[in-house]
């Protein structure tokens, strides 16, 4: 891959295993330590399976309820990427998706089979090399370029993330630089395996998203509110419909390809065609009972996996008032 290539304004669909990880009775198999015999609970290792998969996630951030509104300082629930260890709870919410809400940290000095992408967590998110090898194109994006990350399925396209590009980073400028992306983001990604210093990761790109700061549109993950640890409702993904975003292109749409892994629209997108399609995805999300979320805090790294861990402290209280 060349960093030489044109740059291009796009609008990326990037699908990525959708699977909620569930884990089973077979600790050894599933990396988990379980609290007790009842099974309720307990903590994941590192994800050495051979996909990635999706986590319903819980972490203090900021979110907004439209574009333009204030932001909330709030505990969230949302779907992400988290491959490394989380204490988890199983929720009550039966046979429906989710099964289990999941505590990010990091075990200090652990490794495992695969990296974070893309990693939301922190003042900016972050998409550094998920599907770039097989897919050139995704290395010639410009500022101002619009991915949306999730599943395709039957019903509609699951939204999990909403990134827009604000910047690039390439290998070469990250080894002058390290301190140029955040020090979590190079341990459980850039850094993992030597995913930065591999000669055939040198044509990557590390893509620094957009923050609301920046103006619309800027990336974000739907989220929920969640301030009681003991009454943690879950909820699926957002679902974009096929035939609502059809509309947008009076062609067939790139997100009715879900058969493909990655697909891409027109080449040169403008401005103004990517904030329409921004905000006909915050209004989506609006409708389904979604917010913005956006900021959320970074897991912490730990020396030693604690038994003992309560829910219920780990979160903090929330004024309703009070806003950022």
């Amino acid at each position: 891959m060349s960093h030489s290539a044109a740059l291009q304004r796009e609008i990326v669909e990037l699908i990525h295993p959708g699977q909620e990880f569930y884990p089973s009775s077979r600790c050894l198999a599933d990396r988990v330590i379980w609290d007790d015999n009842r099974r309720l609970g307990g903590l994941r290792q590192w994800n050495n399976e051979k996909r990635h998969k999706r986590k319903f996630l819980l972490s203090r951030g900021r979110c907004r309820s439209s574009p333009d509104a204030r932001d909330v300082d709030r505990n969230l629930t949302f779907w992400g990427e988290w491959e490394p260890q989380s204490r988890f709870q199983k929720l009550v919410s039966g046979p429906v998706l989710p099964s289990y809400v999941h505590w990010p940290y990091l075990l200090n000095g652990s490794t495992g089979r695969h990296n974070t992408d893309p990693f939301v967590f922190g003042s900016e998110f972050w998409f550094t090399n998920c599907q770039q090898s097989k897919c050139p194109f995704l290395t010639t994006l410009s500022v101002g370029s619009l991915i949306i990350f999730g599943t395709a399925y039957n019903r509609g396209f699951a939204l999990d993330t909403v990134f827009v590009v604000g910047g690039r980073v390439t290998p070469a400028q990250y080894r002058e630089q390290p301190e140029v992306c955040p020090g979590l983001l190079r341990l459980v990604t850039l850094d993992h395996c030597n995913m930065a210093q591999k000669p055939e990761n040198q044509g990557l790109i590390f893509y620094r998203g957009k923050r609301p700061a920046d103006g619309n549109p800027f990336s974000f993950v739907p989220c929920r509110m969640a301030d009681n640890a003991e009454m943690i409702q879950g909820h699926d993904r957002v679902i974009l419909a096929y035939k609502e975003f059809n509309s947008l292109w009076g062609k067939k749409s790139f997100l009715k390809q879900g058969c493909k892994r990655l697909n891409r629209c027109a080449e040169g997108v403008s401005d103004d065609a990517i904030l329409s399609f921004w905000n006909k995805i915050t209004r989506c999300c609006q409708r389904q009972g979604f917010l913005l979320g956006h900021s959320i805090e970074l897991p912490t790294i730990e020396a030693k996996q604690d038994r003992n861990f309560c829910a219920i402290g780990h979160l903090r209280s929330s004024d309703p008032d009070k806003m950022l």
